[in-house]
C-alpha cells in the first residue's frame, strides 16, 4: 500500500479509493457482528441513533441507518481503532489521531433512502477541516444499488452553506443553488468490492441515491480527527440545536 500515492490523490481530488484494504475474511465477520448486533439492540436507541426505511405497501420499515456501533459494540469499537487504519490516518492527517465512532448505512434493496449531498465538517465543525471519513464497502457497491457520489475537487470550496434537509440520518443538505453551479461532470459514483475502501476528505461535497435496485447496499464509515484539531464549539451549538428540532418534527409526524 502506498500511502504517499493515496495522500496526494486523496487531497487533490478530495477522495480516493483504496481496493482490498480488508479482506474476505473481516468482511464476513462484520456482517456476522452486524445481524448479533441488529438483534441484540433492537429496542436498545435513543431518539437519533438508528432511523429506518418509509412505510410502503411491499415490506415493514427497514433499518437504513445506525449511528451507534462502535458505542454500543466492543467488536466495531475494536475495528475503530484497527491497527492498519490508525497508521494510515496519521500518515493522512500529519498528526496523532483520535478515533470519534462508526455508522451502518444498510441501504436495503428497493427501500433504502437517499443521503442529501452534504459535507462532514458542517456536522463536526473540526477547525482546519482536520479529519478523515473512511467508509467500507460491505456489499458490492454500484451506482444502480445507490453508491456514494462525489463531487470531485469540491473539498476545495471548503465548507459552503447548508440548509435543513428533514432527512432522516442525513439532517443537512448543500442548498440547491451550490449544487446546481457545480460542474456536472465531476460527479463520480466508485464501483466498489466488499473489503474496499473510500477515504474523503471532510469538505468533499457527497451524497447518495435512494436504492431502488434488486441489491443491498450496506456500508460502514469510520470517523477519525487530528488530535491537535479543536472544535468550533459555537457552529456545533447551532447544528445541534437545527438537529434537534428536525428530529423533533419527525418524530411528530410519526
Amino acid at each position: 500500500m502506498d500511502y504517499e500515492l493515496i495522500k496526494n490523490e486523496f487531497y487533490e481530488k478530495g477522495w480516493c479509493k483504496v481496493s482490498n484494504f480488508f479482506d474476505q475474511s473481516l468482511i464476513n465477520d462484520v456482517k456476522e457482528e452486524l445481524d448479533d448486533f441488529i438483534k441484540v439492540n433492537t429496542d436498545n436507541y435513543d431518539i437519533g441513533e438508528i432511523h429506518f426505511t418509509e412505510k410502503n405497501n411491499l415490506s415493514a420499515p427497514k433499518i437504513n441507518t445506525i449511528h451507534v456501533l462502535s458505542y454500543k459494540s466492543k467488536f466495531f469499537k475494536d475495528l475503530l481503532f484497527n491497527e492498519k487504519v490508525i497508521n494510515l490516518m496519521e500518515y493522512i492527517l500529519d498528526d496523532y489521531v483520535e478515533p470519534q465512532w462508526s455508522q451502518l448505512f444498510a441501504k436495503p434493496a428497493k427501500v433504502g433512502l437517499a443521503s442529501p449531498m452534504h459535507q462532514d465538517n458542517y456536522y463536526w465543525n473540526i477547525d482546519g477541516n482536520r479529519t478523515v471519513t473512511l467508509w467500507l464497502a460491505i456489499d458490492k457497491v454500484f451506482e444502480l444499488n445507490s453508491g456514494v457520489s462525489y463531487y470531485e475537487k469540491s473539498h476545495n470550496l471548503g465548507i459552503v452553506n447548508h440548509e435543513p434537509s428533514f432527512a432522516k440520518g442525513t439532517s443537512q443538505k448543500v442548498s440547491d443553488v451550490i449544487i446546481n453551479n457545480l460542474p456536472k461532470n465531476s460527479l463520480v459514483t466508485p464501483h466498489l468490492e466488499p473489503g474496499d475502501i473510500l477515504l474523503h476528505h471532510s469538505c468533499m461535497i457527497h451524497g447518495s441515491k435512494g436504492n431502488l435496485s434488486n441489491h443491498d447496499r450496506r456500508g460502514m464509515s469510520m470517523w477519525y480527527k487530528a488530535k491537535s484539531a479543536g472544535i468550533d464549539k459555537e457552529n456545533l451549538k447551532k447544528y445541534e440545536n437545527s438537529l434537534k428540532e428536525q428530529l423533533k418534527k419527525l418524530n411528530t409526524e410519526k
